[in-house]
């Protein structure tokens, strides 16, 4: 976890940062704006931002008890991308991102698996469960548009195609009273590719998200199957 503190906070001062590249004045000069919250140039620009944290939820299935508040999502939707600002409040963006989703269980169940099925199960008894979570990493390639509404306030939607590379399992739990113990599984089914629905508002810089995918996590025959909700602050977009 301190790991990823950190590269939020390098991925914050890389959108904080302003270079731009500069040539002749021709029309084919190409500006590299490493700073979308200060800059709207117009015509194509390089850009990275979109650094974003929230919340994430699991709808669509009552056996999986998800607990919004302590499961997190953190993405940086263009790490690199091309925006087009066409000077009448109108900006669109293609990127190439990253994205890490962190479901964690509540209400005395805990995430299982036999190798081929992920499910979820009744906390035992004798055992007291601290956390039982499902982690997603994903590549993303979001498609935006953001649209001027008043000065300085924007509204922004788009589609973003997830390729979700890693999913793993992390059980803690304590068992006979005051062992600690601590489980990870790895190689779940997870469906590959998957597409969100994002859209929100957007103020002096900071905007503020609501993220839908109405594809499931697992994929078919493999698992739960739930979609996913997530809503949070963003950054630079």
């Amino acid at each position: 976890m301190n790991r990823l503190f950190r590269c939020l906070c390098l991925m914050v001062v890389c959108c904080a940062g302003h270079v731009t590249a500069m040539g002749t004045d021709s029309d084919d000069v190409i500006k590299v704006d490493w700073s979308p919250l200060l800059t709207d140039n117009v015509g194509w620009n390089i850009t990275s931002g979109g650094v974003a944290a929230g919340f994430v939820n699991a709808v669509g299935c009552d056996a999986v008890n998800v607990n919004m508040g302590g499961s997190w999502q953190f993405s940086w939707l263009n790490v690199v991308g091309a925006k087009y600002n066409n000077g009448h409040g109108q900006r669109f963006t293609v990127g190439l991102g990253i994205d890490w989703r962190n479901y964690k269980l509540e209400g005395g169940t805990h995430f299982v698996t036999d190798g081929d099925v992920m499910a979820t199960e009744v906390d035992a008894a004798d055992v007291k469960f601290k956390s039982s979570r499902l982690k997603v990493f994903s590549i993303e390639l979001p498609v935006t548009v953001r649209q001027r509404i008043f000065k300085r306030c924007d509204v922004f939607a788009g589609v973003v195609t997830n390729f979700n590379v890693r999913a793993s399992l992390e059980n803690v739990w304590v068992q006979n009273g005051d062992k600690m113990v601590e489980s990870r599984t790895k190689g779940l089914h997870q469906n590959v590719v998957t597409a969100d629905v994002l859209a929100g508002v957007k103020y002096r810089g900071v905007g503020y998200y609501v993220r839908y995918s109405p594809f499931n996590v697992i994929s078919k025959g493999h698992g739960s199957e739930f979609k996913t909700l997530s809503m949070g602050v963003i950054l630079g977009l």
